[in-house]
């Protein structure tokens, strides 16, 4: 397979895998004391003190309001946005890269114990875009070459079993291996917990800590005028500097800003960016989520073959 991405690649097999897997034995082993289910409890215990720690600054109401102006300064219009008072702090985010840390790395412990391969490239394989698609003429659609490479070196020799399987768990079929009750089936691509993870894990990558921030979900804003509610703004989210009201008045009719109140009501969140369709989502529940669905939708369907040592 070449390396240089050209879109004429030919779409090739898996070659090079075990066609059974002759250390399987497919019974029911206790694998509680496996260095992934260890792993994936550090993490859990280091979501429960992200938790409490995020309970507490939330707890602050961190937020308030600030007029602005929509291009030039007009004295008839008043337009608010939220104004955050102050971000989680740097205790957060180094909490939350080691909670994604150690969810990645229990993941490739498992992938480890899945081959008798020793390479240092092994490692479990999260793909989010289908690098193995082909068009009619037998090409892959896709010109990563580099993915596929990387996907089978993260792989070798591992059986057909445990392979079929590990592309099943891939993120870009849209589905879970157990279903999950709080996602409807158009949100299983998007918000796959495999998928949540691989991109929670780039963005820690990053030399920089991963940035947290304060946002609301569910907002309603009111404005008052002497005491008086004169309207209601809805809005779904809102984060640092974002528009939360937007009121014009005729030029004789336009309070003073001393008379001017505006209070917003909405659901305290933590959120990241990690390049979904909504800009940020939130921390704590999208962890939870993955933590949640990673003995479910991995473990066990792969720990049935994990290798005799």
């Amino acid at each position: 397979m070449s390396s240089g991405g050209s879109s004429g690649s030919r779409a090739r097999g898996l070659a090079g895998v075990r066609s059974a897997d002759p250390s399987f034995v497919s019974t029911h082993r206790d694998f509680s004391g496996a260095s992934w289910r260890l792993k994936h409890a550090w993490a859990k215990q280091h979501f429960e003190h992200l938790e409490q720690h995020l309970r507490v600054y939330l707890s602050r109401n961190p937020y308030g309001v600030r007029r602005r102006h929509r291009g030039k300064p007009n004295p008839y219009a008043y337009s608010f946005a939220l104004d955050v008072l102050e971000q989680p702090d740097d205790k957060a985010s180094l909490i939350f890269g080691d909670v994604v840390h150690n969810l990645r790395s229990a993941l490739d412990h498992l992938a480890v114990a899945l081959t008798p391969c020793r390479s240092n490239r092994i490692a479990f394989p999260i793909e989010i875009a289908n690098i193995w698609e082909t068009d009619d003429s037998g090409n892959f659609v896709s010109n990563d070459d580099e993915a596929r490479e990387r996907y089978l070196a993260n792989v070798k020799d591992m059986s057909f079993e445990v392979l079929a399987l590990l592309e099943s768990l891939q993120p870009y079929h849209g589905r879970l291996a157990t279903p999950h009750p709080g996602l409807r089936p158009d949100q299983e691509r998007e918000l796959h917990p495999l998928r949540i993870l691989a991109l929670l894990d780039n963005a820690d990558k990053h030399r920089k800590l991963v940035r947290l921030q304060f946002a609301m979900m569910g907002v309603v804003s009111l404005m008052f005028v002497r005491g008086q509610a004169i309207g209601v703004w809805p809005s779904p989210h809102a984060y640092d500097g974002a528009e939360v009201v937007y009121r014009p008045f005729p030029p004789k009719e336009t309070p003073p800003e001393s008379e001017v109140e505006v209070r917003v009501f909405g659901t305290n969140i933590v959120s990241v960016e990690i390049g979904l369709k909504d800009a940020m989502i939130p921390v704590l529940d999208n962890l939870r989520m993955v933590i949640e669905r990673i003995p479910l939708d991995v473990f066990d369907v792969l720990e049935d073959h994990v290798l005799d040592e």
